[in-house]
């Protein structure tokens, strides 16, 4: 199966997890396009000063790969710096948020969500 990228369209998400301003997500995968443990594999795209709120991962775990921008991660209270191709994993019953921190670079980040 191939899907090209222009057929691939955004969704908005407002306060995407309580951050702010809003996430573009470009979903790679739809409903029956790949196994029931894969909740989510998408593109997000953070405008400057949006982010993903901090919170807790319950049922399902999560990998995500910086692909370009540079942004700030909070996990488990810990406080990172994110440059492109940084990953991040976030195991069930822990917290993490992102945020980017540019002025002018969008942060794209590739997420994976896998349930437990």
């Amino acid at each position: 199966m191939l899907k090209k990228k222009d057929t691939i369209k955004p969704v908005i998400i407002e306060s995407m997890k309580g951050g702010k301003k809003y996430v573009q997500k470009y979903s790679s995968i739809g409903d029956g396009d790949f196994t029931e443990n894969a909740e989510v594999v998408s593109r997000l795209v953070l405008i400057p000063g949006a982010s993903i709120g901090y919170h807790e991962h319950v049922g399902n775990e999560e990998v995500i790969t910086v692909l370009s921008g540079t942004g700030h991660l909070t996990d488990d209270g810990e406080e990172f710096d994110l440059q492109a191709g940084d990953v991040t994993i976030c195991r069930e019953h822990h917290h993490h948020g992102i945020e980017n921190t540019s002025e002018s670079e969008e942060l794209v980040l590739m997420a994976v969500v896998i349930k437990k």
